[in-house]
């Protein structure tokens, strides 16, 4: 049996106080212990039924104001919303990128690649490296 994993480290900027508090309140909330915690997460994306906050690790690192993010079990449905949420509200004009590597334990056809994100106020992209190599053969009328 082989064992799959999204493994990821990024830094989101953290421009205030404000900012730090607001990120730091939402990461702790558990839909299970207070139903408005479930509303407020819904309402961002998250999934509360499967959710389990946070699945990844964070720290806020006081030099240079930023969140670490990593953790080898991907990223959990809603984050890019929760993050583009965090764009909107203290960073308008900025923008977050970050990658996910899946791997896998043993070597099978299939099981590595990757996803880039990046996430402005407006919009929420991804590309997976199956996606990047499938416009690579279009483009160049490739072998499939």
């Amino acid at each position: 049996m082989a064992n799959n994993y999204g493994q990821f480290s990024f830094t989101v900027p953290c421009p205030s106080t404000e900012a730090k508090d607001w990120l730091v309140k939402i990461l702790g909330m558990d839909p299970e212990d207070d139903p408005e915690n479930a509303l407020i997460l819904e309402e961002i994306g998250f999934d509360v039924e499967y959710l389990s906050l946070p699945s990844w690790e964070y720290h806020v690192e006081p030099e240079g104001g930023v969140f670490w993010f990593h953790g080898d079990e991907g990223v959990v449905d809603g984050f890019d919303e929760l993050l583009q949420r965090y764009v909107r509200m203290f960073m308008p004009n900025g923008s977050i990128g970050y990658g996910v590597a899946w791997t896998c334990s043993k070597p099978r056809v299939g099981e590595f690649g990757g996803v880039a994100v990046f996430i402005t106020a407006q919009a929420v992209r991804h590309m997976s490296t199956d996606q990047w190599i499938t416009e690579q053969r279009k483009v160049r009328g490739g072998v499939k």
